[in-house]
């Protein structure tokens, strides 16, 4: 054991496990350095199903990246990244979230050019990097875990949809899981440069997205229970910061960097205290900055807070607290300030206002969703990670290892948080998936580590497996597979302890049938009887979930016929299930159906995200589609360049954008390259000019309730052309209670309602949209625009 003190940077400290635990046992002690020499290996599929997957999530995510109508909000990130890519600068403003994404977008449009698609390059790009991450995490989730945990991520709905998405919450997924992964790997190893990595990654996320409070409370809350027998003693004075174990060690140091930026979050006491902490009205000064008294308090508590993280760091490890401090400094003070070039007023904004304009938002509530909204949207998209994320919670609880009860505090802390949260909003369901999605991916690698059809191992695994002078040969597929935590079993895994694992070798299993590699090896280790029931099952499921369809939208008097064949065909698939089950060890039975089940809710996941990330990208029959831009907006874009060309006068071209309701958005970033564009209030509102004579313009784009106005104007124009500015999906969700839901379960209608929207996003309300015109030269004729709605239910 080194003697280096505890403060020491440069070296590596020695890899302890955490919590401290010693073999037990001499055979233990004999098998720990084979497990884990047996954790290091790879085996090549699992190289090349990693690759695939890794492959496949980036094509799902670069497709036809460009070709969906850019939201109201992707419209401001890409013009404010623009702007600073064309060297107008950049200064933050939290209503757009941390500066991390316009830094980043303005770098993928100084090495790709500007588009439509460079646009949303880095969300793309990081989508596919969040789908890399668990293999960092391989040790703690398994062989298989990580593997599952990957995949779930390259195809869930959710991650898709907002990889593809000019939103900064897919960021914040990144360093959430990195920031996780980086803890964890310290807790296990205590090398000091995860430290110093997971500093700057907070910093990243800090600067990224308001959500990392939200984060960084989760994980503190986590890290405060698991180091209560170090941070008790240390509130009475009976121990030392210098003595904290692993979690007591991290939680000092996420605390002593975060408090500083924790300031602002006492704004929700302004009311009680009678002071303006956090200004709510844009028209007497910057909304979220303190005022009055209040500014005063504001610094106060930021340097105190600063000075309090300060202290407690340096008594805790000064030269690790100091490497840390500066990593994280370093990347959230050049953000914040733009790289130097808004200093006072970066801090000023990044310390205080960031925190002090969500908090202000809370009262505005905005989407005003019901506090069921997650488990709504959830439940349509997400529900694979979920329900399995729910099995999951309840057998961790009780045999679960440190790291599986974290995931489950992690997916509990994380939905409650947003639940309670005023503001809900589908992009958010990023940041509620992401736990669950890695809480099953555990739970379903160590249900795939039972299964019959895996029972070869690597000849390092088996070494493992098999007790001193015992037979390789007698790990057949009898035994018990692969656990999690790769080949060595951690404790709460689903698999038995390695000791018992050595099984009554089954008819034909020799080391000659297992040893086999490549397609030989495959073909022997098949267990057709578990093959044959997840084929059946899916079967089941399949016809089961159509015939009920049928059922439901049939009248009971008319269906006797339809009811009787689907009844009998899906009694014949149980039977041929229950059969197959029978055929396979009892040991397994259970792991099987959960796979069976989990396989059936994959194709169904598979299908809902490239249902909403292609079919239905900017068609608001999905819910992840909120208030979205209509496609009609990119089709009149293209024959705006088209008139420019025809004219000869190309980008010269002059528009008029009414901006009456906030339509100047998209507009801004879709006309970007047009200097004589002008942007106008045409309605009657305060501020607004109205329209008093003919335009001196080649295009008119009037918001509908200023059409009528303005047309008297417009005279020589062509025809208008109405179109759909921003549509949204009817809320019908709205109001459930106890009452209306028991209620809607006794109704054929609504199960078939629900059954329709699910399988094929049907659905009988009207799509809601605000409208607005488009005037062309009376000598142009636009091309009609291509409209979209939504499938009408058949119930």
């Amino acid at each position: 054991m080194s003697e280096r003190s505890p403060g020491a940077v440069g070296v590596e400290e020695p890899s302890q496990p955490w919590p401290e635990t010693a073999p037990g046992t001499p055979t233990e002690r004999r098998e720990q350095p084979r497990r884990q020499e047996a954790a290091g290996t790879w085996a090549r599929w699992e190289l090349a199903a990693y690759l695939v997957i890794v492959v496949a999530a980036l094509v799902l995510r670069l497709w036809g990246l460009g070709d969906k109508a850019f939201h109201h909000d992707e419209s401001l990130h890409a013009s404010y990244a623009w702007y600073l890519y064309d060297g107008r600068g950049y200064r933050h403003d939290p209503m757009m979230h941390g500066p991390f994404q316009f830094f980043g977008t303005a770098l993928m449009f100084q090495l790709f050019g500007d588009s439509d698609f460079t646009a949303r390059l880095l969300y793309a790009l990081y989508g596919t990097a969040l789908v890399v991450l668990p293999v960092f995490l391989r040790d703690l989730l398994g062989r298989y875990g990580a593997l599952v945990t990957s995949l779930l991520l390259a195809v869930s709905p959710t991650m898709l949809y907002f990889s593809r998405f000019a939103r900064n919450d897919i960021l914040m997924a990144v360093w959430a899981l990195a920031l996780v992964t980086l803890v964890w790997r310290y807790l296990r190893r205590q090398r000091v440069r995860h430290l110093v990595l997971g500093s700057a990654v907070l910093a990243f996320a800090f600067s990224t997205k308001e959500t990392a409070y939200i984060l960084t409370a989760v994980l503190g809350s986590y890290l405060l229970v698991a180091a209560r027998r170090d941070v008790v003693p240390w509130l009475l004075g009976r121990k030392a910061l210098r003595d904290f174990a692993p979690p007591g060690q991290v939680l000092v140091l996420l605390a002593t960097l975060s408090l500083p930026l924790g300031a602002g979050a006492a704004s929700i006491l302004q009311k009680p205290l009678g002071l303006e902490l956090a200004n709510p009205d844009y028209t007497r000064a910057p909304v979220g900055i303190p005022l009055g008294t209040g500014l005063y308090v504001a610094f106060l508590l930021v340097v105190g807070l600063l000075m309090a993280g300060i202290g407690l760091g340096l008594r805790w490890r000064p030269r690790v607290w100091l490497a840390c401090a500066a990593a994280f400094a370093t990347v959230w003070v050049l953000l914040y300030t733009s790289f130097f070039t808004n200093f006072w007023g970066g801090l000023a904004s990044g310390l205080w206002q960031s925190v002090g304009y969500w908090v202000v938002q809370q009262d505005v509530a905005r989407g005003g969703q019901p506090w069921y909204y997650y488990l709504v949207v959830g439940l349509n998209y997400e529900f694979l990670p979920l329900l399995m994320g729910l099995v999951a919670m309840g057998f961790y609880l009780k045999r679960g290892d440190e790291f599986s009860r974290f995931l489950v505090f992690w997916a509990v802390g994380s939905f409650a948080f947003y639940t309670y949260a005023a503001e809900k909003m589908p992009w958010l369901l990023v940041n509620v998936a992401l736990p669950f999605i890695v809480l099953a991916g555990k739970f379903l690698g160590d249900l795939l580590a039972r299964q019959p059809w895996l029972a070869e191992r690597s000849p390092v695994a088996q070494r493992a497996l098999v007790p001193e002078g015992g037979d390789a040969g007698a790990v057949g597929m009898a035994g018990v597979p692969e656990p999690s935590g790769v080949d060595a079993a951690p404790e709460g895994s689903l698999a038995p302890a390695a000791e018992s694992r050595v099984a009554e070798p089954g008819p034909g299993a020799t080391k000659e049938r297992y040893g086999r590699r490549g397609v030989a090896g495959a073909v022997a280790r098949l267990s057709w009887p578990a093959l044959a029931f997840a084929g059946m099952l899916v079967l089941l499921v399949a016809l089961a979930g159509r015939g009920l369809g049928l059922v439901l939208r049939a009248d009971v008097q008319s269906s006797v016929g339809l009811l009787l064949t689907t009844g009998l065909v899906v009694a014949a698939l149980l039977g041929a299930c229950g059969y197959l089950l029978g055929k396979v060890p009892r040991g397994k039975r259970g792991p099987l159906a959960g796979v069976g089940v989990a396989a059936i809710m994959l194709a169904l996941t598979v299908q809902a995200s490239l249902r909403s990330a292609y079919a239905n990208a900017d068609v608001p029959v999905d819910m992840l589609v909120y208030t979205q831009t209509s496609p009609e907006i990119p089709q009149l874009v293209r024959e705006i360049r088209r008139l420019g060309a025809e004219t000869g006068k190309g980008e010269r071209l002059k528009v008029i954008v009414d901006t009456a309701d906030g339509f100047a958005w998209p507009w801004v970033w879709y006309l970007r390259d047009f200097p004589t564009v002008s942007y106008l209030c045409l309605g009657s509102d305060p501020g607004c000019q109205g329209m008093t004579q003919a335009p001196d313009a080649d295009v008119v784009l009037v918001d509908a309730p200023n059409q009528a106005s303005a047309s008297r104007f417009l005279e020589a124009y062509g025809p208008p052309i109405r179109y759909k500015h921003r549509w949204w999906f009817p809320e019908s969700y709205r109001g459930l209670n106890v009452k209306t839901v028991a209620e809607a379960v006794r109704q054929r209608q609504s199960w078939c309602r629900v059954l329709e929207y699910f399988l094929d996003r049907r659905f009988d309300l009207s799509i809601g949209s605000v409208d607005a015109y488009a005037y062309f030269p009376s000598s142009f004729s636009p091309a009609p625009l291509k409209q979209r709605d939504q499938e009408r239910t058949r119930c």
